[in-house]
C-alpha cells in the first residue's frame, strides 16, 4: 500500500511558493485512496517540468516515478482554491501514469480524486479512533489539519451525543511537518488529563500533557 506521494520541481523564484504549498493536497489524495494492491510500490514521486524531454524514470524498489508538464506561471496567477485544484489534477494525472506502468486498477485513484473534490480540497483528518474517558462520560478526539500555510494538531472533548465540551490546539507548524500526524498516539490519564505522544520508529520523541480542567 502506498504511504507517500511527493511533488518535486526545479528551484527558482517562481517555484519557491509552490514548494511551500505542495504538502496538503498530496497528503489529502493519499489518505483518500481506498486500499488496493500497489505491487510493492510504497512511495510515488511526481516530477514537474516546464518542457520536454523528460529524463528516464528511475527503477528503485518500492518507489515509482511519473514526469509531468506543469505551467508554473499559470499556477502562481490563480486563486488559492484554483491552485489546490491544479495540484490535485496533476497529482491524479501522475498517479494514473504510474498505474499504467504497474498495471494498477484505476478505480481506487478515481475514487481518491472524487473524494478530494467532495472534501472541498481540505486536509482535515481525525487521528485514529476517539478515546472514551475513564468515567465513560466523554470522548477525546485528535485532528490533523493542513493548508498552504500551516499544519495544525487540535483536540476535542465531546459527550456521548457528540456535543463539543472543550477543545484546543496542540501545535501549529509549517506544512512540511504534515507527516507528524501519522506518528501520534494519545490516551487518558484520568477524567481531566490526557497525554499525546509522538512516536518515531518506536522511540517517543515528544510528549504533550493537557489538563482540560484548566481549559
Amino acid at each position: 500500500m502506498i504511504n507517500e506521494i511527493c511533488l518535486y520541481c526545479h528551484n527558482d523564484e517562481r517555484t519557491s511558493g509552490f514548494k511551500q504549498e505542495s504538502f496538503a493536497i498530496p497528503e489529502l489524495y493519499l489518505v483518500s485512496i481506498p486500499k488496493f494492491d500497489s505491487k510493492r510500490v510504497i512511495k510515488c514521486n511526481i516530477f514537474l517540468w516546464e518542457n520536454r524531454p523528460f529524463p528516464p524514470k528511475e527503477k528503485i524498489l518500492g518507489s515509482a516515478d511519473s514526469h509531468q508538464i506543469f505551467d508554473f506561471d499559470k499556477y502562481i496567477s490563480l486563486s488559492e482554491r484554483d491552485r489546490k485544484l491544479m495540484q490535485l489534477q496533476i497529482i491524479h494525472q501522475g498517479m494514473l501514469d504510474i498505474a499504467v506502468d504497474y498495471n494498477w486498477s484505476k478505480e481506487p485513484l478515481e475514487a481518491a480524486y472524487q473524494a478530494c473534490l467532495m472534501s472541498d480540497l481540505t486536509f482535515n483528518k481525525q487521528i485514529k479512533k476517539r478515546k472514551l474517558s475513564p468515567n465513560r462520560k466523554q470522548f477525546l478526539s485528535l485532528w490533523a489539519y493542513c493548508d498552504f500555510y500551516h499544519f495544525k494538531i487540535s483536540w476535542e472533548v465531546s459527550d456521548k451525543k457528540e456535543n463539543i465540551l472543550k477543545k484546543g490546539v496542540l501545535l501549529i507548524e509549517e506544512p512540511h511537518f504534515i507527516d507528524m500526524w501519522r506518528q501520534l498516539s494519545f490516551h487518558w490519564v484520568d477524567d481531566d488529563q490526557f497525554i499525546v505522544e509522538s512516536d518515531y520508529k518506536g522511540l517517543v520523541t515528544d510528549i504533550w500533557e493537557v489538563d482540560i480542567s484548566t481549559c
